[in-house]
């Protein structure tokens, strides 16, 4: 059974146009992408998402609604994960967060 997860389409778009190895979607609208939450690329959605984060303030003020669009694909796989028990290679990465 594939467990999916909502995402913001802006983060994941640009994403793709960058071409990094990303989860494929498995449902698309304008909006937003449904990916497949254990997938092996979610790691690197999760990385990239959280240098998006925490560099907003860096970034111009074009690149605001990506940032925001990272944190909240950051929110969602997060919240996804929260309400299952914790995979071991996602809990570390979470748990740093709450810090």
């Amino acid at each position: 059974m594939t467990r999916t997860v909502r995402i913001p389409f802006l983060f994941w778009d640009d994403c793709q146009e960058r071409e990094l190895e990303m989860p494929p979607a498995i449902k698309e609208t304008k909006r937003h992408v449904w990916i497949d939450r254990d997938h092996p690329a979610v790691g690197e959605l999760l990385s990239c998402a959280s240098y998006y984060s925490e560099c907003e303030s860096s970034f111009l003020p074009e690149y605001r609604h990506q940032c925001r669009s990272a944190r909240a694909t950051i929110r969602a796989v997060e919240k996804s994960f929260l309400e299952d028990e914790l995979p071991d290679p996602y809990y570390e990465y979470f748990e740093r967060r709450k810090k």
